[in-house]
Parts: C-alpha cells; sequence; structure tokens
C-alpha cells in the first residue's frame, strides 16, 4: 500500500515537471503529455524526452508590447523611453 503511494507521488511529481517544461518550450499539448507520461510513465516520459522541441526552437514574437517597469503600462518596441512616463526603459 504504500509503496504504492510512493509509486503514484512520484508519477505525478515526474508529470507535472513534463507539463511545466512542455508548455514553457511552447508544446500544443502540455496536459495530454503529462497524462500519458503519468498513466504509462515508461513509454510516454522516454518519447516526451526524444520528441519536446530545444529551448532555441521556442521563438519569440518581434515587438510585442513590452511592460514599462516605472509607470505600468505598455508600449511598442523598439523604444528607449517610455512614450507614457518618459522614463527609460
Amino acid at each position: 500500500m504504500t509503496g504504492t503511494l510512493i509509486g503514484l507521488g512520484i508519477a505525478f511529481l515526474i508529470s507535472l515537471w513534463v507539463f511545466n517544461d512542455a508548455k514553457s518550450r511552447g508544446s500544443s499539448a502540455p496536459v495530454l503529455w503529462a497524462i500519458g507520461v503519468f498513466l504509462l510513465l515508461i513509454i510516454f516520459l522516454p518519447a516526451y524526452l526524444l520528441m519536446r522541441p530545444s529551448k532555441k526552437d521556442v521563438t519569440l514574437v518581434k515587438n510585442a508590447p513590452q511592460l514599462c517597469p516605472h509607470c505600468g503600462k505598455y508600449y511598442e518596441p523598439p523604444v528607449t523611453y517610455c512614450p507614457h512616463c518618459g522614463n527609460k526603459v
């Protein structure tokens, strides 16, 4: 009984890590990966580790609105000074 609970706890923690990793790497189905790892750890964990995108493949959106650390309003880059408060960003 105790061994089963420990095994379920380990599977849950690993599936939680897979979910967070898949989400941070831009995977389209982090929930499905996490469920698969929880249910069939020995199959889905190696499959995920082989098929996950590398961190460098995750693309950032260029010229996405940025948050000014001084006034808290969004501005469109590239700018040197915040158009709302005038502080250097």
